[in-house]
C-alpha cells in the first residue's frame, strides 16, 4: 500500500485539499474514522475535501505524514495519550 501512497502524493508535493481524499480513501477509512484516527476536526476533513478551508503549512507537513507514515503518526498520538497530556 505505502508505494500507492508515494505514488499519489510525491515526497516534497505540496499537498492541496483535493489530496486529502485520496489519502483517506487509500487508507479506506471514512471522514469520521479518518478525522478521529488522527486527531482532526471532522468538519476541517470536510472542508478540506471540499476546498471549502485553506490547509495551512502544519496542515500540509501533517498530512504528507499521514500519506506516506501513518502509523508513525497513530504511534506518536497513542503515545501522548498514554502519557496523559
Amino acid at each position: 500500500m505505502a508505494s500507492k501512497v508515494r505514488k499519489a502524493v510525491r515526497p516534497g508535493a505540496l499537498i492541496k485539499g483535493r489530496d486529502v481524499r485520496g489519502v483517506r480513501a487509500r487508507q479506506g477509512l471514512t471522514r469520521r474514522a479518518f478525522a478521529e484516527r488522527y486527531g482532526l476536526d471532522l468538519r476541517t476533513v470536510e472542508g478540506w475535501e471540499q476546498e471549502r478551508f485553506a490547509m495551512d503549512r502544519s496542515s500540509r507537513v501533517l498530512l504528507l505524514v499521514i500519506a506516506h507514515e501513518p502509523e508513525a503518526v497513530v504511534r506518536s498520538l497513542r503515545k501522548v495519550k498514554s502519557a496523559g497530556r
